[in-house]
């Protein structure tokens, strides 16, 4: 085998990434490739499975996610790696140099911001790849034309449940006409079963990311992206690593809900720019998957 795909972490748009990925990488391996899920397995079926899959001998292991590292290159002694840097909590909180003796096993490390490319060198990794994203495909669609405007509330981070709550009470407050979409449930809003459908059915999303900021991907702004939505967040790495500019998105201020609730003022001052620069940003969704199949 020429590659072998563990996932340790993701999230709902992150999964979306990584099947679009492996599309890619199955159209090119073939039989050649295959991947193993062992997200919400027990440390004991997560061993009996990577015993097995040790036995195929595969050339390079992509683990998806830093807290697979030490689990599953002791059973792969004789393979490279790569490592798709989408969480960054278990190399910030390790200690200096903790991962560093895998080194000289790394073909190289995909990250998403420059706060990940820190915290990849901070930990002893230096063949890094910095791409923006990770990238969706080429997901545009028109907005949605009921006559209203449609705020959708992203709940990948946190913070959304607050964010609700200061929404609904600025929007009573100042008498503005919008309806809200969510995956969350609560009286007044319109509950949908995913995050792609609340950025398809808005016009300005808004995703609140109130957690330490230690270079993972911004899923909200992905999607957001992809799609081709405006977008109000607070400013992290991930998001700077999808290069948006000033004045082409709203900021928030995270733990700060007030600013997400007074977000529709902002946007309905100046729909026409928040609306159009994502049809302006060139995305290369295949720029990992084809990187990996060079180094391969």
């Amino acid at each position: 085998m020429r590659l072998l795909e563990l996932v340790y972490d993701g999230g709902p748009v992150l999964d979306v990434v990584f099947a679009a990925q492996r599309a890619v990488l199955a159209d090119e391996l073939g039989d050649d490739f295959d991947t193993i899920d062992l997200r919400r397995q027990p440390t004991r079926v997560r061993a009996k499975v990577l015993r097995q899959a040790a036995k195929r001998s595969p050339r390079k292991v992509l683990i998806r996610g830093v807290r697979g590292l030490d689990e599953a290159m002791p059973f792969f002694l004789k393979s490279m790696f790569f490592l798709d840097y989408v969480s960054g909590s278990d190399l910030a909180e390790g200690p200096r140099n903790s991962l560093s003796k895998w080194a000289y096993k790394l073909s190289r490390a995909f990250c998403y911001s420059a706060d990940g490319q820190d915290a990849l060198r901070h930990a002893g990794f230096g063949k890094i790849s910095a791409h923006p994203g990770p990238l969706l495909p080429d997901l545009t669609e028109e907005q949605p034309n009921s006559g209203r405007v449609v705020l959708g509330l992203l709940d990948v981070g946190h913070g959304a449940r607050r964010a609700l709550t200061s929404m609904k009470k600025v929007r009573r407050a100042q008498a503005w006409d919008y309806d809200i979409v969510t995956t969350l449930e609560d009286p007044g809003v319109l509950t949908v079963d995913n995050p792609f459908e609340v950025v398809e059915g808005s016009n300005l999303v808004l995703c609140p990311v109130d957690y330490p900021d230690r270079g993972q991907p911004h899923e909200g702004a992905i999607l957001t992206l992809a799609i081709g939505r405006a977008l109000c967040t607070s400013r992290n790495s991930g998001l700077m690593g999808l290069a948006y500019p000033p004045g082409k998105f709203i900021p928030a201020q995270k733990y700060s809900p007030g600013t997400y609730a007074t977000a529709y003022g902002v946007y309905i001052r100046d729909r026409e720019t928040y609306d159009e620069w994502p049809a302006q940003v060139q995305m290369d969704p295949d720029a990992v998957p084809e990187e990996i199949l060079k180094r391969l």
